[in-house]
């Protein structure tokens, strides 16, 4: 008969270890939160159907009269500012990790709500007023002086966590000041 070879143990495979089985109540927990993830993906993406459709729509005289390069007012949040509040939200989580921001900002709900205020904030009719300076003279450019120092406090205080409360201070200084396009 001659040698005798032996079989290849090393490359022999373990038969796989059988999974746990899962409860009935855990199984219907993960069939929930896909149901919940699916539901807050499609509802999301609904969303931002409608407001394309809705800027498209928006497109009138008054919406290209705020392009005007004269203009001292915006018509929604403009997009650089909105860009930054939702950036700010990972800068903030990285940089200054404090509990409740950590909480809040990885909530599944506050994300979801927070890209709906967002989505509807870019596409609202709110007149903002514009850091636009035709000249720099304190006359006329109170609120935007004002707003600037704000900011520069602001920011020297709390830094990333100043960016959303200037985007909110932003719309309020707007929305409490009266219109005046001078």
């Amino acid at each position: 008969m001659g040698k005798i070879i032996k079989f290849p143990a090393h490359k022999a495979r373990k038969p796989a270890k059988p999974k746990p089985k899962v409860s009935a109540e855990k199984t219907q927990i993960i069939k929930e939160n896909i149901f919940i993830e699916q539901l807050v993906e499609d509802i999301t993406l609904h969303m931002i159907h409608l407001l394309q459709e809705n800027a498209v729509k928006m497109k009138d005289e008054k919406f290209l009269n705020s392009l005007d390069e004269g203009n001292r007012t915006y018509l929604g949040l403009p997009t650089p500012a909105n860009a930054l509040l939702v950036l700010s939200l990972p800068l903030i989580l990285e940089y200054q990790p404090v509990e409740i921001f950590v909480e809040l900002f990885t909530n599944m709900w506050f994300l979801f709500a927070f890209t709906v205020l967002s989505c509807f904030l870019l596409n609202a009719n709110l007149e903002l007023f514009a850091l636009k300076f035709k000249n720099f003279k304190l006359d006329g450019n109170k609120t935007r002086f004002g707003f600037l120092l704000l900011c520069i406090l602001l920011i020297v205080f709390l830094k990333f966590i100043a960016i959303p409360i200037i985007m909110l201070s932003y719309i309020l200084i707007s929305f409490f000041k009266k219109p005046s396009h001078a």
